[in-house]
């Protein structure tokens, strides 16, 4: 099985442990590095470990969850 795991913090990390076993694509926008795109569409599911954090009102903030949504093959 091959699992995309989008967003390497203190989750996306614990992420990649569970799925050690597996082959693991990982994408982090803080390494600077290209999208992954080709790989990312061989997976067979990708998780979303981005940050939500929260709007003037207190409400979540979802703009970095969307905008990893919508970048997936």
């Amino acid at each position: 099985m091959k699992v995309a795991i989008i967003g390497m913090g203190v989750i996306g990390k614990a992420q990649a442990r569970m799925f050690g076993a597996h082959e693991l694509v990982t994408y982090d926008v803080t390494d600077k590095k290209p999208y992954p795109a080709d790989e990312l569409a061989e997976c067979d599911f990708a998780v979303v470990c981005v940050g939500t954090p929260p709007n003037s009102d207190g409400s979540i903030n979802l703009t970095f969850v969307e905008e990893a949504a919508h970048a997936l093959p």
